[in-house]
């Protein structure tokens, strides 16, 4: 193996003979301090590089040829430049990149609510760019988070370090913000991934660790914030088409039908500024026929955002989104050894609708002294009916409606004080016959400094006061502290440590549902109380030289206590959410990236979880479904106009699931190991079409691995598709 990897490089090697290195240096615009782990990439090709501790860079071995430059970091504004290789190759540039912690039209998710460098918060945050969401034919928001270090999707629930099992879709453990909105539905609290345009999103950023005390319930795990894409300065136009199909189970019980399964859509948007309005629109059509029988979906998507720039110091931000949804409707396989087919007695006949809207306002005020203040608010609706008569008995339907208001305020009160301090409100109605008519409302303060003790050393202390009441359900009172510390030490690592405490209200479904969910019975609970957790997090990141090739390095230690967790359980033949359980979550997360070679990209991340449930008189000592080991890996090697990319996921079975499920589900609790690859092929068309193209071969779940997403339900099997890309 290790002779035909020799013979690979080599052979790469000689392809590059007439190959040239470009060389830098980086450093903040108004300090003149060099910036490490600054992402240095050429525009439509997998070179690339990362800057050292000393803001020094090198792509090495780039072929000649007219080229664009990327330069990005959180923090700062993204900068690019043209070179032109071998006229610009061995120069030593020096690059200026401008921060932009007081331009808030970008809220980044971080322990702050403000921009700021990775490196400058005290908590684990992972990201993904538009880039990486493209290359891979990401359709929804969940098949993005599969890619983030220490997550993992329990069907329509996303676990951060283990933070949530399996809830039947209800009662989301993460808060979920698109540009800074929360975004968790009024009724069932759960995440809508088809509502969010993948198309149109900068990058995805993921805080790990309770947040609560800034952004407050649901925030006990982490907190997910999609970033959209600002209106270009030119006209732009991008497309994107693709079409694929599934292909055959290996076992013939599996296989229902003698055609095979496709699945195709396109995505298109258009962005350009007038003076002063900036204008994004973009649709979207998605048609998926799925490997199972009786799964079939469309989707359509329409998103707009409307940026006013007044001034330099007043701007204003109008976004819409609108998602409708159809798709078949069953729950649970038939059995195993029927894993793509639908229970007995199932009506092929049954939908189910969905829809939902997002209308939201931003308005940003920008002061003298470096102050600025922000004001959010808009209406969040999510309706879904199923085709069933209404005298049906598992007829069902559902419209939800949440109003979220937020008045932001940043203060810089000396140079090394700064104050981020809000009120939110929060209306949430419904009308549904599964959980009846209820309102539920929240109101919250918060604030929080931060304070520069001295030059390495940032504190950051704050907290939250919220109050929650649900119609016929008991008041809630929550105060949520926090706290957290920075030191740049002089060996040019960062070391980190934070406290902080977590909580999630029930949702109305929670407390009210009165549902048939496949084979089951769901009841009512009006007096459940809130979840809470406290998380404990140490951690230090740094960059070192290993045999020539310089290394991003991050490591923490965390741990979660959680106390009356709401979870379901079966109380007889039915389902009830109850205060059922007390756990601790206690980890270890490593994370590296490479440009090995100086051309090779290469990331791992290894997620190490002890899920113990400490309920009293608990059966067994582990929480349910929760994987122990999480195990992301990814590489991207240039070949002149194509790129190969591939990635792998392992996830290690869950210890323990439900044995009640098995009463009612055949082989609920089949499960295995989980090893995923998926990989890629890049054409790059600029250098042929003279526009920005590509065309992608797209081999999800390459090797037709067969493991179980949640109980009773096959996980995608492979998908090829072919997809065209491209920006005008």
């Amino acid at each position: 193996m290790i002779k035909y990897l020799i013979y690979i490089l080599i052979l790469i090697n000689t392809l590059n003979l007439s190959a040239f290195d470009i060389k830098g240096i980086v450093s903040d615009k108004e300090t003149n301090e060099p910036l490490r782990a600054v992402t240095i990439k050429l525009n439509g090709t997998a070179y690339g590089a990362f800057s050292d501790a000393n803001g020094e860079f090198i792509i090495r071995r780039v072929p000649a040829g007219a080229y664009t430059i990327i330069f990005k970091m959180i923090g700062y504004e993204s900068l690019k430049m043209k070179i032109d290789i071998p006229q610009d190759s061995g120069k030593v540039s020096v690059i200026k990149l401008s921060g932009k912690s007081l331009r808030t039209n970008e809220v980044v998710v971080s322990a702050n609510k403000r921009v700021q460098q990775v490196q400058e918060v005290p908590v684990s945050v992972s990201t993904i760019d538009l880039t990486s969401l493209t290359n891979k034919n990401i359709t929804d928001i969940d098949k993005a988070l599969e890619y983030i270090p220490g997550v993992k999707m329990n069907g329509d629930h996303v676990s951060i370090r283990g933070s949530s099992g399996f809830a039947f879709g209800v009662g989301s453990k993460v808060a979920y913000l698109l540009d800074g909105f929360p975004l968790l539905s009024g009724d069932q609290g759960d995440l809508k991934f088809d509502l969010v345009p993948v198309f149109n999103i900068e990058r995805i950023e993921v805080v790990k660790g309770a947040g609560s005390a800034l952004y407050g319930t649901g925030a006990l795990g982490g907190v997910i914030n999609v970033i959209t894409e600002e209106p270009k300065e030119k006209a732009s136009l991008k497309t994107k088409l693709y079409s694929g199909i599934y292909t055959k189970p290996k076992y013939d019980e599996w296989i229902y039908s003698n055609n095979y399964s496709f699945n195709s859509g396109i995505d298109l948007s258009y962005s350009q500024k007038f003076g002063i309005l900036g204008v994004l629109v973009s649709g979207r059509y998605l048609n998926d026929e799925s490997y199972r029988q009786f799964d079939k979906r469309t989707n359509i998507n329409l998103f707009t955002k409307l940026k006013f720039d007044f001034s330099d110091k007043n701007k204003f931000t109008l976004s819409t989104s609108y998602a409708a949804n159809d798709r078949d409707d069953w729950v649970y396989w038939r059995s195993l050894d029927s894993a793509t087919i639908p229970p007995s007695g199932t009506d092929m006949s049954a939908k189910i609708f969905s829809d939902k809207l997002i209308a939201t306002g931003l308005y940003e005020h920008f002061y003298e002294n470096g102050d600025f203040l922000i004001i959010r608010t808009g209406l969040y609706q999510t309706y879904f009916e199923n085709t069933l008569d209404k005298s049906n008995p598992d007829y069902r339907t559902s419209t939800a409606i949440s109003n979220s208001n937020e008045l932001q305020l940043n203060n810089r009160l000396t140079d090394d004080l700064f104050l981020t301090s809000g009120i939110n409100y929060v209306y949430n109605t419904v009308e549904a016959n599964v959980y009846s008519n209820n309102t539920q409302v929240s109101t919250a303060v918060y604030s929080q400094a931060e304070y520069k003790v001295m030059e390495p050393l940032i504190v950051t202390l704050g907290g939250r006061f919220d109050y929650e009441k649900t119609t016929g359900s008991n008041e809630n009172y929550e105060i949520s502290p926090k706290l957290g510390v920075l030191y740049k030490s002089p060996w040019d690592a960062n070391l980190r440590a934070s406290l902080g405490k977590g909580f999630r209200t029930a949702t109305i479904a929670e407390k009210f549902a009165k549902i048939n969910y496949g084979p089951f019975k769901v009841i009512q609970n009006p007096d459940i109380s809130p979840e809470t957790s406290w998380s404990y997090e140490i951690g230090f990141n740094k960059d070192f030289k290993l045999l020539n090739q310089l290394f991003i390095f991050d490591i923490s230690a965390f741990q979660n206590d959680m106390n009356n967790m709401i979870e379901a359980e079966f109380v007889g033949a039915s389902i009830q959410f109850n205060n059922i359980s007390k756990a601790r979550i206690q980890g270890l997360e490593i994370d590296m990236k490479s440009m090995l070679f100086d051309f090779i990209g290469f990331q791992t991340s290894l997620t190490l979880i002890n899920p113990k449930d400490l309920t009293p008189k608990a059966e067994v000592e582990t929480l349910k479904y929760r994987s122990k080991i999480l195990w992301y890996s990814g590489i991207s090697i240039p070949f002149g106009l194509l790129d190969f990319e591939m990635d792998y996921r392992f996830l290690s079975r869950s210890d323990e699931v439900d044995e009640m499920l098995e009463r009612f589900v055949p082989d609920a609790g089949a499960r295995v190991n989980a090893h995923i690859a998926d990989a890629r092929l890049i054409f790059h068309l600029k250098d042929i079409t003279g526009y920005d193209m590509n065309i992608v071969l797209n081999a999800n779940n390459l090797f037709d691995y067969y493991y179980s997403m949640y109980p009773g339900n096959l996980a995608p099997t492979r998908n090829i598709t072919l997809q065209l890309d491209a920006r005008f």
